[in-house]
């Protein structure tokens, strides 16, 4: 990434920050020396703040620059919401719950009268009027995503290539295998369930009550196919990331009737009449879901990731800066991109 926009100072400052972590203290400097002589002599400027105080607490050898110990915070006390069943907070919380048992494979021990210890490689079920845990189902694999729809929670296991179907009130799952070699995420929505196919490059769409399915025609070559990596339901259409392509299914006919080129998309979301996407280059894309055309795209200066669309507002995963080492949960204005709030 620095290689192809080397007068970013922030991607600089994270390359610097990696090659220390990995014993290469030298290498990191050197990093720093050229950014300073590209600036130099391109722009007749110096580093920013952010680059000279990298380069001095790599010289000092700062403690503060050690790769943290992943850990959870305690869970804040949210308020009492009426009508919601404690899956729907498993579903909103797990993108965190995923990347915890996938990156840290650690144990989360919740708080709470009667919480249930939430093992890695599991889905847990999250009371949101208490904010404890209620259950926790192993998947056997690595949970990396998950869908709420026909009175179920389901859960692509990346491991074995297979969805799981959990039942919402027994907590019984049940393993379904043969949609694919290298599952990546599931959707609800229009009465199915829709799974993406990773590097199979396909999407197939499931019948949940006869457990049938059927691969979606998304066009090109089938020789050489384009990852599908994200599959969203919203804004009246089935949204599927492929390649540097979005496609807007219709799931009335089975069929992609609207293709955008994004550059380096790295996640997707649908809702207020809009197809939401962030990029690798630090950007969200607001594009109109009726037409394909884009409304806005913004530079907002991180990586942002798992969008995703609730309560008239737009949620991301931010990666830390270089002062943080935790991520950042956002609350964005779907208008202006303004930070509402951090968690």
């Amino acid at each position: 990434l620095v290689r192809e926009d080397s007068l970013r100072e922030r991607r600089r400052a994270q390359l610097m920050l990696a090659l220390y972590r990995s014993g290469r203290q030298a290498e990191a400097l050197e990093v720093y020396r050229n950014g300073r002589k590209l600036l130099a002599d391109e722009l007749g400027l110096e580093p920013g703040e952010e680059l000279r105080r990298m380069e001095k607490a790599i010289l000092e050898q700062d403690p503060a620059l050690s790769a943290p110990l992943v850990a959870m915070p305690a869970p804040k006390k949210a308020e009492p919401r009426r009508g919601r069943r404690p899956w729907l907070a498993a579903a909103a919380l797990g993108v965190v719950l995923v990347v915890a048992a996938v990156v840290a494979g650690f144990v989360l021990s919740a708080r709470g009268s009667g919480s249930v210890a939430v093992q890695p490689n599991s889905v847990a079920a999250v009371d949101d009027h208490r904010g404890n845990v209620v259950a926790d189902v192993p998947i056997g694999g690595r949970p990396v995503a998950l869908a709420l729809g026909a009175g179920s929670v389901w859960v692509v296991d990346a491991d074995h290539s297979t969805l799981s179907r959990i039942d919402e009130e027994t907590k019984e799952r049940l393993p379904i295998g043969g949609l694919g070699s290298d599952l990546s995420d599931v959707a609800y929505g229009f009465g199915s369930v829709w799974v993406a196919g990773g590097n199979d490059g396909t999407l197939v769409r499931l019948d949940p009550q006869h457990n049938g399915s059927e691969k979606v025609d998304l066009g090109g070559s089938r020789a050489a196919p384009q990852p599908v990596f994200s599959v969203r339901v919203g804004a009246g259409a089935v949204w599927v990331m492929r390649g540097n392509r979005v496609l807007r299914i219709d799931p009335d006919r089975n069929e992609v009737t609207g293709r955008l080129t994004v550059k380096e998309p790295q996640g997707i979301a649908a809702g207020l009449d809009s197809l939401w996407v962030t990029t690798l280059d630090e950007r969200i894309l607001r594009i109109d879901a009726r037409t394909m055309k884009p409304v806005y795209a913004q530079d907002v200066s991180h990586a942002c990731y798992f969008p995703l669309v609730a309560g008239g507002s737009l949620w991301v995963i931010s990666t830390p800066s270089l002062s943080s080492n935790v991520p950042e949960v956002w609350r964005l204005d779907p208008g202006t991109l303004a930070q509402e709030h951090a968690f």
